[in-house]
């Protein structure tokens, strides 16, 4: 402040600045604000004088009130957080600072923080106090030599009041709607603290969780796992949803994660990820789990596993090494797997972690696949049969450093490096049919090393005015790709009656050097407007250069000999930059960023076949919206729109011949242009209190400019047939709309409540697809509807699911092609405990599938069972399992690709018989 006064006294004005604006100029001195400071300076630096006195004028005259209202001569600002006993921010709590006969209120933000700016007095008082918690009511000096006071975190407990040996508690409410976030109560569920997390994640209404462990929220997969809102381990969601134990538990969380930078800054530019965060009661979050298990079973099944982990707040280690392998008439199946993980606090500002993970793994499988390609010409049916076999060595290092040196800096440093080897071998034998009369037998062997590595360092910097944030993101990536295929064709022709004509062979040998070197910076500030807005810049660019050595040479009887036309090196890179400013507003009910966006994408290529040189640069101009309404914690509606660019991959770019299918050859078109994309989103939320009845529904819309979509000609070989020919161009016209909706609803059958739900999605896509150079459209529908009901008896659980599906899809090129597939999935899940040591569980599902052509789709019938015995305080566990009892699992799918619709059956190892024995630690809360 004296800075400013020694500016006004030191400045003289010149000949260009008249009495009237002396005069001004004295007086503003009074006030000694920072910014006007500054604004002087540049006054004095421009020399501008009169027309920049305007614009200084009118500024100090709008904002005169506020600054005068925050004179340090007349004010002092009070900040803090607010958290719960497991220093976890808690957001939109009520805060009231009673200072004399005045009384201000706020609600803390999604960091748990709040300002308050108040006159000088000797002392005020401040209550806190939200749904759940103990009221919190203390009283705090004011010190005369200091204008800023920077509370402690201030903890709410849990509301729980002892009266009698009665525990009296505050009304529960079972789901609760705020801020990115959904959350349920666990106590509301009547669930045994022995129950583990996975067991309740699977009755939570608007969750779903299937057979392998991947959980969705709102048609969304979630993807991270964390407790307390910190790193949890690995953050493997199937791995310690299956360890860990509801009883430490008050708070199942389902978020909406920006990103660590985001909850640092505030700024949400990044793409939302669903992420699982476990709040534990106090005194909860430490324990040491794990178990020693070893299993064996028909088809020669062996495995072992051991695995542990100690937890203790940020201090965390664990260790796991787990052995699977097993045999059946397709081939053998291992999966190999060890790591090792520790992360702690190192003295008062530094936190360390690091892991270490290796994966061995073989597979083998059988498909059967058939495809319909359509073109201007007419169709081509494609029938094929392939075995593969494939190996796959992975070692992967992390290491992760954090240092916080008080609440105002942030600074992270990530680092990863990962060894990824690998082999696979595939025989396939197809014939095709239609406009083409082919077969081609063909075996592939491959190999390839590919080595990656990436680091990351992100600074963030909070300033004494509250609000105020700048945050730095800078992050460099390396790998280098080496693979190598040896691919043996024979290609025999047919007449239009199906005789054999004549035969080719074409065996060669591929070798592709890959090597890409990428830069993301991110540069962002935030200055705010007051205590609940703030405008956001951010400045985003990245980079990517790729080198690619690619050669082919055919495999004669007297060597190898380079073909010239099928080899090619090639440099391109691309870039974005991306400038977002946004207003944001953090209200009591609503939320709102708005703002625009302005992007610059640039590629360059050269190719040396041909000393071609391409460069273009594209800008795109979108607006940004995100807004989020909470009218109460029962309630929540959300929009977001946004606009992105995608830059094309290098097969995409790369103008030589792939001829890894012969008869489809794919070639790349260096002048292409980025895609962007518009992408909107609306969801709704709605809890009833009292019917616990839980409704969730959601639409989006997409639309792609400059989309990348194939051009499939056909052309002529050397032995006069036909084959495709499939390149890449940019198109319009292509867009997205789908839809979701969610009803849960407890519906009450004499004593036997049954917990019903109701969940759909609808999804219409219109492609452009190029057959011929001809544009055509490919309109395709997917209707899903789930019915599913459970319920909880003493001795047992039931629950009872219906899904229908349907697909349709149809191209409006030549004669056109529609295809519709239609599948029934019937299935039941029934638990049944004998005593507290004994349960017996059996899953069936039964599917009926229509419309899966040439792919032999049967109606499988699948049954599992298990009976599971516990000793010694339920730590021993014997198992006896059957998986596909009948023998009949395969899986079915069905994709489209271009002008092209496939359909796939692939047969693996499904049937065991296994025994199991495992001892399991499970200590949680005793280590202080």
């Amino acid at each position: 402040m004296k800075y400013g006064s020694n500016i006004l006294s030191a400045y003289k004005p010149n000949k260009m600045l008249n009495i009237k604006q002396s005069r001004l100029l004295q007086n503003l001195r009074l006030l000694g604000s920072e910014i006007f400071d500054r604004l002087i300076l540049l006054i004095a630096y421009k020399g501008k004088a009169s027309s920049i006195f305007k614009l200084v004028t009118v500024i100090c005259i709008v904002n005169l009130a506020s600054f005068s209202q925050v004179s340090a001569q007349n004010q002092n600002r009070v900040t803090g957080t607010v958290v719960d006993s497991t220093s976890f921010p808690i957001s939109d709590a009520n805060i009231a600072l009673i200072s004399g006969s005045d009384t201000l209120k706020t609600r803390s933000d999604i960091n748990g923080a709040f300002l308050f700016f108040i006159k000088k007095i000797s002392h005020f008082q401040l209550k806190v106090s939200h749904i759940g918690f103990a009221e919190f009511t203390d009283t705090f000096p004011l010190t005369t030599n200091s204008d800023s006071v920077n509370l402690k975190p201030i903890k709410l407990n849990i509301y729980a009041t002892q009266l009698k040996e009665v525990l009296i508690k505050a009304t529960r409410k079972p789901i609760l709607f705020k801020k990115d976030t959904i959350e349920y109560d666990v106590d509301s569920y009547n669930m045994n603290d022995d129950d583990l997390v996975e067991y309740l994640l699977k009755k939570l209404p608007g969750l779903n969780l299937d057979k392998d462990g991947n959980l969705t929220s709102e048609g969304k997969k979630v993807t991270k796992l964390r407790v307390n809102g910190k790193d949890f381990f690995s953050g493997n969601i199937k791995e310690f949803i299956k360890k860990l134990p509801l009883g430490i538990l008050s708070k199942i969380q389902i978020i909406n994660d920006y990103g660590d930078d985001a909850a640092f800054s505030g700024i949400k530019t990044k793409p939302i990820q669903k992420m699982l965060n476990l709040v534990t009661k106090p005194d909860e979050d430490n324990g040491i789990f794990g178990n020693v298990s070893s299993t064996a079973g028909t088809n020669k099944l062996i495995g072992a596993d051991i695995n542990g982990n100690y937890w203790k707040g940020v201090k965390q280690i664990s260790g796991d090494v787990n052995l699977q392998n097993a045999t059946s008439a397709v081939g053998s199946s291992v999966n190999n797997k060890a790591d090792l993980s520790y992360s702690n606090q190192i003295g008062k500002y530094l936190k360390i972690g690091g892991n270490y993970n290796f994966g061995n793994s073989r597979t083998s499988n059988e498909t059967n696949t058939f495809s319909e390609t359509i073109n201007s010409l007419g169709t081509i049916k494609n029938q094929i049969n392939s075995k593969s076999f494939a190996k796959n060595t992975t070692h992967s290092f992390s290491l992760n450093t954090s240092y916080n040196p008080g609440e105002k800096t942030e600074i992270k440093l990530n680092a990863n490096l990962n060894l990824n080897n690998s082999t696979d071998s595939t025989f396939s034998d197809s014939r095709q049919t239609g406009l083409f009369n082919q077969g081609l037998i063909s075996s592939d062997y491959g190999n390839s090393k590919n080595p990656t590595g990436n680091i990351n360092v992100q600074i963030g910097r909070r300033f004494n005015k509250a609000g105020r944030v700048i945050m730095a993101n800078i992050e460099y990536k390396n790998s280098n790709n080496n693979a190598a295929n040896a691919i043996n064709r024979r290609i025999r022709y047919y007449d239009t009656l199906g005789n054999f004509k004549k035969d080719s062979t074409f065996n060669s040998l591929t070798t592709n050097r890959l090597k890409v070197m990428s830069t993301n910076v991110t540069l962002s500030y935030t200055e705010p407007l007051n205590s609940k807005s703030n405008l956001d810049f951010v400045y985003k660019f990245s980079g990517s250069k790729q080198n690619t050595s690619l050669i082919t040479e055919e495999n004669l009887p007297q060597g190898l000999i380079r073909i010239d036309s099928l080899s090619n090196h090639y440099d391109n890179y691309t870039s974005n930059q991306k400038l977002d400013i946004n207003y944001r507003f953090e209200g009591e009910k609503i939320n709102l960023v708005s703002g625009l966006s302005l992007q610059r994408n640039t590629l360059s290529g050269f190719t040396a076949n041909t000393v071609t040189k391409v460069q273009q640069s594209i800008y795109n101009f979108s607006p940004a919206l995100n807004i989020t309404y909470n009218p109460n914690s029962a309630m929540s509606l959300d929009l977001n729109y946004s606009g992105e660019s995608e830059a094309p991959a290098i097969d995409e770019l790369q103008p030589v011949r792939n001829i890894k299918d012969i008869q489809n050859i794919f070639i790349g078109n260096p002048r292409l242009k980025p895609a962007f994309t518009h992408q909107a989103e609306l969801n709704f939320r709605h809890f009833g209190d009292k019917s616990n009845q839980l409704i969730t529904a959601g639409l989006s819309a997409s639309i792609t400019q400059n989309k990348i979509v194939n051009n499939t000609v056909i052309i002529t070989d050397t032995l006069n047939s036909l084959k495709q020919l499939t390149s890449f161009i940019n198109a319009n016209g292509s867009y997205r709309l789908g839809g979701n909706y969610g009803y849960t609803v407890p519906i009450k059958i004499s004593e036997v409540q049954l917990n019903t739900s109701y969940t759909g999605n609808i999804d219409f896509t219109n492609d452009v697809v190029y057959t011929d150079n001809i544009k055509a459209n490919s309109f395709s529908r997917t209707i899903s509807q789930t019915i599913k009901t459970a319920a909880s008896f003493k001795h047992f659980d039931s629950e009872v699911a219906v899904n229908y599906m349907t697909a349709f899809n149809h191209y409006n090129v030549g004669q056109g092609l529609t295809n519709n597939v239609h599948r029934w999935i019937f299935s039941l899940n029934e638990k049944v405990t004998f005593d507290q040591n004994t349960s017996l569980n059996i899953d069936a599902t039964k599917s009926l599938n229509y419309g899966y052509a040439n792919i032999n789709s049967s109606n499988p019938f699948v049954v599992n069972a298990t009976i599971m015995r516990l000793f010694f305080k339920q730590s021993l566990v014997i198992n006896i399992q059957a998986t596909d009892i009948l023998n009949q699992a395969n899986k079915i799918n069905q994709v489209t690709i271009g002008n092209s619709v496939i359909n796939n059956r692939t047969n693996y190892i499904t049937r065991f018989f296994i025994l199991g024995l495992s001892y399991k630690i499970s200590k949680f809360g005793h280590l202080k």
